[in-house]
């Protein structure tokens, strides 16, 4: 008869990158993101894995191929203070015990746009004399510059 439940030694969960750099920027904060992870082990398809960030639970089932994916509002990402997704599952083994396997997941926050305080734009001089003459004005003229601080 087996009793013995999965527990952290049978079973493996674990958390993908929250986004494709794990920091949620302004953008994804005011959308659903896509939390997903993998659990490996003793487990099986339709095992609930919770999700809790900035206080809320939210749920998803395991694909047979231990794969999940739970959509979960930006906005409790980006103002969970900890910046932590706590995740769970319970787990089932083939002969019905269930027992629960915690991880977590550490990730950034960055909703600050750049601007003057991070960024500075410095344009270089249009000519010579910094003049634009009848002759440069019928031509091309390279503008230069350059930034520097907070950019992409």
């Amino acid at each position: 008869v087996d009793t013995q439940a999965p527990d952290s030694m049978s079973t493996d969960l674990e958390i993908d990158a929250i986004t494709e750099d794990n920091i949620i920027n302004a953008a994804e904060a005011g959308g659903d993101v896509a939390v997903t992870g993998t659990v490996t082990g003793t487990f099986k398809e339709g095992d609930v894995v919770t999700l809790t960030i900035n206080g809320v639970q939210t749920t998803g089932t395991v694909a047979a191929d231990g794969r999940f994916s739970i959509d979960v509002v930006g906005s409790d990402l980006a103002a969970d203070a900890d910046t932590v997704v706590d995740a769970s599952i319970v787990a089932t083994d083939p002969a019905g015990n269930t027992g629960t396997i915690t991880t977590t997941y550490k990730y950034g926050v960055d909703t600050q746009a750049p601007d003057s305080m991070s960024t500075d734009l410095e344009i270089d001089a249009i000519t010579e004399d910094n003049i634009i003459n009848a002759a440069e004005a019928g031509g091309d003229v390279a503008v230069t510059g350059t930034v520097t601080g907070t950019f992409k």
